[in-house]
């Protein structure tokens, strides 16, 4: 399953997943300061964009990502929306291709646990970090990334 990839810029790798229904331009205002710093790649979700190949789970989405990005290394992903839960999916099945994984106005059980990730904007502020709940217990973690 070949994926639509738009890359650019140079430093870490850094890889954006978009929501349901849409496409890697969504991340077109935010990819030139990130590409100042990092190795952007705006990948376009199965069914989506000018990606052709379908996926119909979770898991699907997810290694149609993982394959994609395979060769890149360990990665920093960051997803909006359903792109959020397939970034959340592929940390949890493939750890050793993701160095750090953020999402964005996204949900996911992950062991009998329900993640939720709240709602500022990625990428708005330097430096401004965002809560983590996890059934019960909270822990600030940071969700954006330096411009």
């Amino acid at each position: 399953m070949s994926l639509y990839v738009e890359t650019s810029g140079d430093g870490p790798p850094l890889v954006m997943l978009h929501g349901f229904a849409s496409h890697g331009g969504v991340f077109a205002s935010v990819v030139p300061a990130l590409a100042r710093r990092y190795r952007v790649h705006v990948v376009d979700l199965p069914g989506h964009g000018h990606s052709s190949a379908t996926a119909d789970t979770l898991d699907a989405y997810a290694h149609a990502v993982a394959t994609a990005i395979d060769s890149i290394g360990p990665v920093t992903l960051l997803g909006w929306s359903f792109g959020g839960q397939v970034a959340l999916r592929l940390a949890q099945m493939r750890p050793q291709q993701v160095e750090i994984c953020w999402g964005q106005r996204c949900q996911q059980s992950i062991g009998g646990k329900k993640f939720l990730l709240h709602d500022a904007l990625p990428c708005r502020k330097a430096g401004a970090r965002q809560r983590l709940s996890a059934t019960g217990a909270q822990t600030d973690v940071p969700v954006m990334l330096e411009i």
